[in-house]
């Protein structure tokens, strides 16, 4: 199973990655999901009931911490690709701690770091970076 995010920072699981995704995990479907659930942030949409805020229900998401609020700490008119690279880099610093937590069978993508071949995969909670064809990491 995998885990995939989006650009609006949003988590979903997938037998395949749909288009427009990006992998951010993969591994046995009941590890995979505790553990993404524990460590992404949990969204909700809530609506006014008898003049209070209520939960609605059946509105929960996952999250990638920082993504969908990364362009609002970038002054007044962002670029496009400004906006990209500070979601980026959220999804690249999550995915760095991530990695450093994931249980044993939890394999945690971090070759879509700018310009950094290879994933990480977890061994006894901890990483190890495995760079395909033997690559070392890009510098940055």
């Amino acid at each position: 199973m995998l885990a995939v995010c989006f650009a609006s920072g949003h988590i979903e699981f997938a037998a395949r990655k749909p288009k427009g995704s990006i992998e951010i995990a993969r591994g046995e479907p009941r590890a995979l999901h505790d553990f993404i659930c524990s460590v992404a942030r949990h969204g909700y949409s809530t609506e006014m009931v008898k003049g209070r805020r209520t939960k609605v229900p059946g509105s929960d998401t996952l999250l990638v911490p920082g993504v969908p609020e990364a362009e609002l700490f970038l002054g007044p008119k962002p670029s496009i690709d400004e906006v990209q690279a500070a979601k980026s880099d959220k999804l690249e610093e999550w995915l760095t701690w991530i990695a450093s937590h994931a249980p044993v069978g939890v394999k945690v993508n971090l070759s879509c770091k700018r310009g950094v071949p290879g994933g990480v995969a977890s061994k006894g909670g901890r990483a190890e970076v495995t760079p395909p064809l033997g690559l070392a990491r890009a510098a940055r």
